[in-house]
C-alpha cells in the first residue's frame, strides 16, 4: 500500500510541475502578444494576474506534495526493510490528511490503508 501511495504522490507531483511550466509558457505568450500590440495591456493584466495566482498555488502544492512524497518514500523504505514499528510512527494522521489534500485523494487513501495494516500487523488498537 505504501508503494502505491508513493507512486501516486510522484504522479501528482509531475502533474503539478507540468501545469506550472504550462502556465509560465502562457505568461510568456501573453507578454509577447502585448508587446506586439495584439492584446491591449488592460485585458492582459487581468489574465496575467490569474496566471500568477495559479503559479503561486501550484508552487504551494508542489512544496507540500514533495513533503508527502518524501514521507511516503521513507515509510515504504522502512516497510521494505521490515522496520514496521518505525514505519508506523512515521505514518501519522497529520500526514494522512496532508496526503489527502496535497497528494491527492488516492495517495491519502493508500496512506490510510498502510496505517491500518501496520496497526493490525503490530497488534495496536485502531486509531482511525
Amino acid at each position: 500500500m505504501s508503494l502505491l501511495a508513493f507512486i501516486f504522490s510522484l504522479i501528482l507531483l509531475i502533474i503539478y510541475v507540468v501545469a506550472l511550466i504550462s502556465d509560465a509558457g502562457d505568461i510568456a505568450t501573453i507578454n509577447s502578444y502585448v508587446a506586439s500590440g495584439a492584446i491591449p495591456p488592460m485585458y492582459a493584466s487581468t489574465i496575467l494576474g490569474e496566471l500568477y495566482a495559479y503559479i503561486i498555488v501550484y508552487l504551494i502544492f508542489i512544496v507540500f506534495d514533495i513533503l508527502v512524497f518524501l514521507k511516503t518514500y521513507r515509510i515504504y523504505s522502512y516497510i521494505k526493510a521490515y522496520r514496521f514499528q518505525e514505519a508506523h510512527q512515521l505514518d501519522s494522521i497529520m500526514w494522512i490528511i496532508l496526503g489527502f489534500i496535497f497528494g491527492g485523494i488516492i495517495t491519502g487513501v493508500f496512506m490510510l490503508l498502510t496505517k491500518t495494516n501496520l496497526e493490525k500487523g503490530l497488534g495496536y488498537p485502531s486509531t482511525i
